[in-house]
């Protein structure tokens, strides 16, 4: 009994580099099988295209021949190898064009970020079609379906209208005051105009403004409306009408530029409100009596005639230790003592004593209000003595002479 051998054709290409030259050895066994090598060139070439799977096309594609070679598996066959590097080329290329996509997270702008977090869990080739090339517009992408508000947005709208009531009740303002800036903002033009803005937007470049409101251009971003009242954070904005009427509150008291500045930035704004203010405070009589503080002229000591006719003394500390300094006012002199142990009202007496011994005793000596000078054994000392006790000013030492 004859034995039936089969040869089954290679399986379909992957489209891997790697395994082409044995996928092409798989199948040039397959051709020499008898009865396919002997048949015509076309032939050979369906059979190769029909094995090779889905891809035969891009790689028959990039061997460039024409219609009559593509027939002819002669021709065809000595280009093989090279469509081998074609297909290392084209799979090098996929490469580099997707890490060309896909780049590391650093490189992006924080925005970039965020989008590319939430698509990691997609596989997506990024596509630029010129806008030119397409034919029917996005305007449905763009315009948002009507939907049900969410409980998320629900809880932010609440939190908002909160937090508009809690500044409306914190205003400096009764109910009734209130309702007043409410109807006349509600009747000024320049207020009408700005509710509108805020409402509807405000327009993208400051040539299209309405001349009115100019002044309101550079703070456009927090103003807003909210109970019906125009504001700007939260201050109350003013309409022409009722600036004079808040110009005399905030001024009420004559406290001055900056109180007055103080009071409006809790309360009430409009345009060039600080040189408003600015200017009432400078044309009011009584703030301009007042705000007049006369300066001090300074007291210069005079010279003595002698020496150690006037002294001054005082304590310092230096290393550790205590020590009393004594200085002529017109010479200039100075003595230092010690005083060892405490700087007790005794132990400067004793200083005292020794230093006019050396040098006579002075008409006036000056001290500062310190324990030692201001007790009644210092009194009693100057008594016996026969010299005025000067003292410097309380709670200004510098004012005791030399010594200061």
């Amino acid at each position: 009994m004859d034995h039936i051998f089969t040869i089954t054709p290679p399986g379909p290409f992957d489209f891997e580099p790697s395994s082409w030259p044995a996928w092409i050895k798989r199948f040039e066994r397959f051709r020499m099988a008898p009865g396919l090598k002997e048949k015509d060139g076309a032939y050979q070439v369906n059979s190769l295209n029909y094995t090779m799977g889905d891809k035969a096309d891009d790689i028959l594609s990039a061997l460039q021949l024409t219609d009559e070679k593509e027939e002819d598996f002669e021709e065809l066959n000595p280009k093989l190898d090279l469509a081998t590097a074609i297909v290392q080329v084209r799979q090098h290329e996929e490469v580099k064009r997707q890490q060309a996509v896909l780049r590391a997270l650093d490189d992006h702008p924080p925005r970039i970020i965020r989008f590319r977090l939430r698509l990691l869990r997609f596989y997506f080739n990024i596509i630029h079609v010129p806008g030119k090339n397409l034919i029917t517009a996005d305007a449905l992408s763009r315009v948002p379906l009507p939907a049900a508000a969410s409980e998320a947005e629900q809880d932010l709208e609440r939190e908002c209208n909160a937090y508009l009531d809690s500044i409306v009740e914190s205003l400096p303002a009764t109910p009734t005051k209130l309702e007043q800036i409410k109807s006349a903002q509600a009747s000024d033009e320049t207020c009408k105009r700005l509710s509108r803005y805020i409402t509807n937007g405000w327009p993208r470049h400051r040539r299209d403004v309405h001349e009115q409101l100019l002044p309101y251009w550079p703070n456009r971003s927090v103003l807003y409306e909210g109970r019906g009242l125009l504001m700007k954070g939260e201050r109350l904005i003013i309409p022409e009408c009722m600036r004079p009427d808040i110009l005399q509150r905030l001024h009420q008291g004559h406290q001055g530029i900056n109180k007055c500045l103080a009071r409006a930035r809790e309360s009430v704004w409009w345009p060039g409100l600080t040189s408003a203010v600015k200017q009432m405070v400078e044309r009011c009589v009584i703030c301009a009596r007042e705000a007049q503080t006369p300066v001090e002229p300074l007291l210069t000591t005079e010279l003595p005639n002698r020496p150690w006719q006037r002294v001054a003394a005082d304590l310092f500390q230096w290393q550790n230790g205590n020590y009393l300094v004594v200085i002529d006012y017109f010479s200039r002199y100075i003595e230092v003592c010690s005083l060892p142990g405490s700087t007790s009202a005794k132990q400067t007496i004793a200083r005292l004593k020794a230093v006019f011994a050396r040098y006579g005793c002075p008409e006036v000596l000056v001290t500062d209000n310190g324990l030692q000078f201001s007790c009644h054994d210092f009194a009693q000392f100057a008594q016996d003595y026969n010299f005025a006790h000067v003292t410097s000013s309380p709670r200004y030492p510098c004012s005791n002479g030399l010594n200061g």
